[in-house]
């Protein structure tokens, strides 16, 4: 190729578009003719697509990381603990998203001023076709997904609320002052679509754990869902913390039928547990739990609970 400066500067529109690519239009833009016919645009789809390569691969390193290490936190307690492997993971794995966030903006920069350079090191694997339709079809995927999400995210919003009168089904979180409430409601998707089918619109509830919104959840609910930490003294969020005899203060309704307690170790004090929210069933765990498996329970199984639920 030759050199930059040999090379004309494109006009303003193509290279909004060639920026464009970096910023989710690949899939979609990169059909049209207009990225055909300007040698500029198609240069700067392939680059793109080389840095959505890098980023479907640090996404797979997370995703292989997050069930290795629930893996090893489930089976093999004493290596988690004794060792700093889980926030070592996660360290290179965070570094290696903030170095690819600074190479993606500085890639869409470069494409916006008009450089016709390849980018340093990725853009290499332009030239490796399997590369290019591997991130072409996982980054349309993963726009798909997030586009998916998004609508689900806004249908779970409508399903749910966050306070008001007493309902069925309940969600109480510990949202570790890090993940947003939308969150919440669209892990509780399933069950809340169930929760409707079984008692209707209002039945359900995604909030903050707090020990007046635990009392009252126990009181009043049928299913209560309590996401929090927790060790062999009982649950805790930054807060508080709550052991049996303390979490239902006003009693539990004669309606309550499940409570699901994420925390860890929580299966030390399953029996006190048990006596406290009789009749209801218990679901606690004596071990350390991961994060995954509460996930898999809350989106594949515990619609099929509520359901059984009266």
């Amino acid at each position: 190729m030759s050199s930059e400066v040999d090379l004309p500067l494109p006009p303003r529109g193509t290279r909004v578009l060639a920026a464009s690519y970096y910023c989710g239009t690949a899939p979609f833009l990169g059909y049209l003719k207009s990225r055909k016919d300007s040698a500029y645009a198609d240069h700067h789809f392939k680059q793109a697509l080389c840095i959505h390569f890098v980023l479907l691969a640090i996404i797979s390193l997370y995703v292989t990381t997050s069930v290795t290490l629930s893996y090893i936190l489930v089976f093999r307690r004493d290596w988690y603990e004794g060792t700093a492997l889980e926030p070592t993971a996660l360290m290179v794995v965070r570094r290696a998203f903030l170095c690819w966030l600074v190479m993606w903006a500085f890639a869409a920069w470069w494409a916006f001023r008009g450089s016709w350079q390849a980018f340093p090191l990725f853009g290499r694997l332009a030239k490796y076709r399997v590369v290019m339709l591997g991130s072409l079809v996982g980054y349309t995927a993963m726009v798909v997904a997030v586009a998916i999400t998004f609508g689900l995210t806004v249908h779970a919003s409508t399903l749910t609320r966050g306070e008001g009168e007493p309902a069925q089904a309940y969600m109480l979180y510990d949202d570790m002052d890090m993940l947003p409430h939308w969150l919440f409601n669209l892990g509780f998707y399933p069950i809340a679509k169930a929760s409707i089918e079984n008692w209707g619109e209002d039945s359900v509830v995604v909030a903050p754990l707090t020990k007046e919104a635990l009392a009252s959840a126990l009181e009043h609910g049928t299913f209560v869902f309590v996401l929090s930490h927790g060790t062999d003294a009982g649950l805790h969020t930054r807060a508080f913390k709550i052991r049996p005899k303390d979490a239902a203060p006003r009693g539990t309704g004669q309606g309550l039928q499940l409570v699901y307690l994420t925390g860890c170790d929580s299966g030390a004090l399953a029996e006190d547990w048990e006596a406290t929210l009789a009749p209801a069933r218990v679901i606690t765990f004596d071990r350390l739990s991961a994060w995954l498996e509460h996930i898999y329970w809350l989106l594949f199984r515990g619609a099929d609970h509520v359901r059984a639920l009266q």
